[in-house]
């Protein structure tokens, strides 16, 4: 995550991102198939869809969604790039444009991140370059999770 006066740029995937980017609905049922829901008042069948009184009970009943958390809802990309320096100082990363897509495979997934290269990186300056993976059937979330260390990056020159 970086440190103190030396800040990452991070470019982040996730597949549940990647479903809502190829279609599946942003609904209870469709990300927990099996949770049993017995009511969410926004959803009541008295509120006309759009109105301003199911907007106020979504706001209610929706709090991150209300507070407008990006984690929420659908999306238009898979992909997002962020900055760090150092542990609880993730932020958006504007202006680094990352897309990327997935693919589901037989064996997991297969993932393109495509990204603008870090102001200064050329082939003349090394730098460094790491990667995480969470899995979350084996209960990986936040902080647990694969990491490697900070791998050398050197860039050749387009002949």
């Amino acid at each position: 995550m970086g440190s103190a006066g030396h800040p990452v740029q991070i470019t982040f995937w996730r597949a549940d991102w990647q479903a809502s980017v190829n279609g599946r609905k942003d609904d209870i049922h469709s990300l927990y198939p099996n949770a049993s829901v017995d009511h969410y008042p926004f959803q009541a069948h008295s509120l006309e869809p759009g109105s301003a009184a199911q907007k106020e009970m979504m706001q209610r009943y929706a709090p991150a969604q209300a507070m407008g958390n990006r984690r929420v809802g659908p999306r238009e990309f898979p992909v997002e790039a962020m900055m760090a320096e150092g542990p609880g100082t993730l932020s958006p990363g504007a202006g680094l444009l990352a897309r990327g897509a997935g693919v589901r495979t037989k064996t997991g997934w297969q993932v393109v991140l495509v990204r603008k290269a870090p102001a200064g990186l050329s082939a003349k300056v090394r730098t460094q370059v790491a990667f995480a993976i969470w899995e979350g059937s084996a209960q990986e979330v936040g902080s647990r999770k694969m990491r490697t260390g900070w791998i050398p990056l050197a860039l050749r020159e387009a002949k």
